[in-house]
Parts: structure tokens; C-alpha cells; sequence
């Protein structure tokens, strides 16, 4: 039995940290997307935290990597709190421990926790997700970016878009 994933999202100094806690897939990375571009685009603060977290795949990273691009583009805050241990784990491997933006450890005393639950979706809006977080990873460079670049052209040459 695979394990589970828990997005908990919790109130912190006007923003909001979101714990991901077990193994963050392509599963969970929809609704972590669509509620983190929601907060961006109100002005508040993300902290990610990964402290909790097992494993994520690709589109959980190239994900990530698209809500660092959405934060620096419109200047927000987007960053993320992982002990050195969990990020030698988690990111070193894509490189993305060089790109993000690490947080000190949030306040104590946490509000409770609202989980995120999974979005579901139609296959041709699965497909571009999954296209948009290995196209970021690809334009990331590093050793793997000609296999994400391929998966990303794949998936959009599969679903019919013409942008490729």
C-alpha cells in the first residue's frame, strides 16, 4: 500500500504555511497549485513545509517550481522550510535546493489545520498539468532536463495543444 499525503494549511502572521506530510504527488500538486496561486494573487505569504514530507515526484516539484516563478514574478512571498537533511533528500537530486527560497521555522502555536483535498479533473486538464510541471523542471537545465522536456512534449502532443 502506497502512502497517503496531507496538504494541512494552517493560518500563520497573515499568510498561511502548508504543511505536506507523507508523499506529495501529482495527486496533491493540482490543489496545492490552485490554493497557493489563490493566496499569491491576495498578497499573502507561503510557507511550504517539508519537514513532514517523504518523497515528491516530478510534477510535485515542477509545481513547486511554478508557484517560485508566480511569486518572483509578482513579488510575492513563496518559500519554503525544510531541514537541511529533507532538503539533500527532497530537492538536491533536481537542483531545486538552488532555486528556492528557504524560510526560518514558523511561529508556534499553529492555528488548527485544514486539509487540502485532492482536485479532481478531466483527463485533457491532468495532461496539462502534468506538461506544465515537467516543462518548468525542463527549463530548469541539469542533467534530467532533456527527459523532462520529452515527457512534457509528449503529454502535450497526447492532449492536442499546439503550443510545443
Amino acid at each position: 500500500m502506497s502512502e497517503s499525503c496531507t496538504l494541512a494549511v494552517h493560518r500563520i502572521d497573515g499568510g498561511y504555511l502548508i504543511r505536506v506530510i507523507g508523499k506529495g504527488t501529482v495527486q496533491e500538486s493540482r490543489a496545492l497549485r490552485d490554493f497557493v496561486t489563490q493566496v499569491l494573487e491576495s498578497g499573502s505569504p507561503i510557507v511550504l513545509d517539508l519537514n513532514d514530507c517523504t518523497y515528491l515526484d516530478s510534477t510535485f516539484l515542477g509545481c513547486v517550481v511554478i508557484l517560485h516563478q508566480q511569486a518572483k514574478a509578482t513579488g510575492a512571498v513563496f518559500t519554503v522550510w525544510a531541514d537541511p537533511e529533507i532538503q539533500d533528500k527532497l530537492l538536491k537530486p533536481s537542483q531545486l535546493h538552488q532555486l528556492l527560497k528557504f524560510a526560518e521555522p514558523p511561529p508556534s502555536g499553529l492555528s488548527t489545520s485544514v486539509e487540502l483535498p485532492a482536485i479532481a479533473s478531466d483527463e485533457r486538464e491532468f495532461c496539462k498539468h502534468l506538461c506544465e510541471a515537467h516543462r518548468a523542471l525542463a527549463e530548469l537545465g541539469g542533467p534530467a532536463a532533456d527527459t523532462f522536456r520529452r515527457i512534457a512534449d509528449d503529454l502535450s502532443r497526447e492532449w492536442g495543444d499546439s503550443s510545443t
